[in-house]
């Protein structure tokens, strides 16, 4: 398993996931005895490389945490759930394609339609200030 996917559990999955709201996060709910978990480990592994500076990346074992795989409704492994700012924008349920799985992490880290809204205001601001002080 990499380093870079890191194991969380019932007791540290809110303060590790939820209540992060600094970058996307997916949480890969796996179970030992499940054979697409098996195959989509490598797909995931391979995946942390490119998204790692914009994503962080959980595994949570479904059989030993299981207060949290019912929270969210996890009734198979794997299931790769997707939170921005603590809120579900995207779950994978089943056996996915690296292709896949890519599109669906570029969309989860394209900037919200409120940071965009920040950014132009930012700028006209600046520009306003720019012309009322002579800069």
């Amino acid at each position: 398993m990499s380093e870079k996917i890191l194991q969380i559990n019932d007791s540290d999955f809110d303060t590790t996931v939820v209540k992060t709201l600094a970058k996307t996060s997916i949480v890969y709910f796996s179970a030992k005895w499940s054979g697409q978990s098996r195959m989509v480990r490598p797909i995931l592994e391979e995946t942390v490389e490119k998204y790692q500076s914009k994503i962080s990346f959980y595994e949570l074992d479904i059989d030993e945490n299981s207060a949290t795989a019912m929270k969210y409704f996890v009734r198979s492994a794997p299931t790769l759930i997707i939170f921005r700012n603590g809120q579900i924008i995207d779950t994978i349920v089943g056996l996915t394609s690296r292709d896949k799985l890519n599109k669906i992490l570029e969309k989860a880290t394209e900037p919200t339609e409120m940071y965009k809204n920040m950014v132009a205001f930012s700028k006209k601001m600046a520009a306003g200030f720019g012309k009322r002080f002579g800069v």
